[in-house]
Parts: structure tokens; C-alpha cells; sequence
């Protein structure tokens, strides 16, 4: 989440196990409302200034209406450390303040992802996913090296297809990992010669499946090295260990279902 700095007061409220994230854009911007929710107040740069320019009595009333609204943690985006007069202001009325150097939207992001992934035991990677013989592998790595290429032409041996560009993974009882695709974009792929597109868009047999377990993951690197290297590792997802092959391909070069074949078949 990019924090710089954190301040918890002794008498500040604990966590809970439900809550949601609100950017303040401007201050005092306020709900009309009251939440009856547990909320994460995200500052944006200009919010930050203007709630550091206040004098202190209308900068402890702010706090005190946050407060109100069941605000458990006040973060300031954009911000590298917290004056000390902040920090005495959130002593006195019991709050949790934070600074990140990242701004507001990405903050939040951050901050959701990390709901997901403690209270909902979900967490959201970056990856393309297939089933092979009931057996979820994510293949990852950066932007253009090859994972949604490779894996198209893999399943046509007979793997399933789960996901691209962002795999939804879900604990569940037993210590086991679920593997889905993102809701809004299962059925659709990338493509470097016609961008985002629908799985039936390419006139081929592919199997589409909901979700399967996650039993590996696949990281694909450039790197310094004439052919392709891969050593076996572990790991670790929401907790649980999960297989891992760290794989090195030339700069120049690319994966392809050759290399993707192998890897799977040492798995």
C-alpha cells in the first residue's frame, strides 16, 4: 500500500471484520449519511493539504466527524511521513492515521485487495490460468512475453481454459486454493494483433471451465541467458504452499507451448 508510516493510538477501535474503502476528494466532504459500515477514509493530495492547512480545533472537529461515521483508519495518500501535531490530534481522538506515497485511487486499491485477501481469504494476481487433467496452473510474468499466446495453443491439447490477465483465488476449507477467472472479463483474451477479445471471437474448441484448484504457478522471466533455465521452488498463496517453477527466457525471446509443455510435464 506504499506506507511510509503508520500512528496507532492505544485507545484507537480494532479492526473488524467487514468494512469498505472511501476517497475523500475534497475537505469536509462527508457522507449525508451515516454508515452503519466500518470505513477506511483514503485522503487524496488535495484533501491532505487542505486538512493540514486547518487550525487545530476544526482539524480535531474533522477527525471527531470521520470518527462519527465509523472511520477506523484515516489514510493520507500522496504523503511521506505525519507531522506530529497530526499525530496528537488522532492521540486525542483515538483514530488510526497512516501516509502512503501512493495516490488516493491506487491506495484504495491496495486497500480493498488487502480486505479480500485477510477477511475473504481471496486475493487477485496477475496471470493467465489452465486446467491441465484437473490440476489449475497460472502461468505469470510481464506484459507481452508470451503467457496468453502459449497457453491458447496449449489447451489444444486438451487443457481447459480458466483465465486471463487477472486470476481471482480463493481459500477454502482445508487449505485448499479455488482459482477463477475475474467475472467481467473470464470469456475474454489479449491479443497483440486485435487487442480484447471474446474466447468464441476466435473460432476455435477451446473448453471454458468456472474454476479448478490452483496446484502451481508458472513465472516467466527475461533475463540474461541463451536458452531457457528453470529451477523448482515453492510458493506461498494466502497461506497455503503451492508449487513454483521460476523460469528465464532470453530478452529477445519469448514463451511459447513448446517451453510451456515441458515445464508442465516437470511439474
Amino acid at each position: 500500500m506504499g506506507i511510509t508510516a503508520v500512528f496507532f493510538p492505544a485507545c484507537a477501535q480494532p479492526g473488524m471484520s467487514d468494512c469498505r474503502v472511501r476517497i475523500v476528494c475534497k475537505q469536509p466532504s462527508m457522507p449525508r449519511k451515516r454508515s452503519a459500515t466500518p470505513t477506511l477514509a483514503v485522503l487524496s493530495g488535495p484533501a491532505v493539504n487542505q486538512f493540514l492547512d486547518l487550525n487545530p480545533p476544526k482539524r480535531i472537529e474533522w477527525v471527531r466527524r470521520l470518527l462519527a461515521h465509523k472511520t477506523l483508519l484515516i489514510l493520507l495518500a500522496e504523503t511521506l511521513k505525519i507531522p506530529n501535531h497530526i499525530k496528537q490530534d488522532c492521540l486525542d481522538c483515538g483514530v488510526t492515521i497512516a501516509a502512503s506515497r501512493f495516490d488516493a485511487h491506487l491506495a484504495s486499491s491496495r486497500l480493498l485487495s488487502l480486505r479480500f485477501e485477510r477477511l475473504l481469504k481471496t486475493v487477485s494476481l496477475p496471470g493467465v490460468v489452465i486446467e491441465i487433467d484437473g490440476r489449475g496452473v497460472m502461468i505469470a510474468g510481464p506484459s507481452g512475453i508470451g503467457k496468453t499466446t502459449a497457453a491458447l495453443r496449449y489447451i489444444k491439447c486438451g487443457a481447459n481454459w480458466i483465465a486471463d490477465d487477472v486470476a481471482v483465488i480463493q481459500k477454502r476449507p482445508g487449505d485448499g486454493l479455488i482459482v477463477s477467472g475475474h467475472p467481467r472479463i473470464r470469456h475474454c483474451v489479449w491479443t497483440d494483433s486485435h487487442g480484447v477479445q471474446t474466447l468464441e471471437s476466435l473460432n476455435e474448441d477451446i473448453r471454458i471451465k468456472r474454476c479448478t484448484p490452483l496446484k502451481a504457478v508458472i513465472d516467466v522471466r527475461w533475463d540474461s541467458v541463451d536458452t531457457p533455465q528453470w529451477a523448482h521452488e515453492e510458493t506461498s498463496i494466502l497461506g497455503v504452499k503451492t508449487k513454483k517453477i521460476s523460469c528465464r527466457i532470453s530478452n529477445t525471446g519469448y514463451l511459447d507451448e513448446n517451453l510451456l509443455k515441458k515445464m508442465v510435464t516437470d511439474l
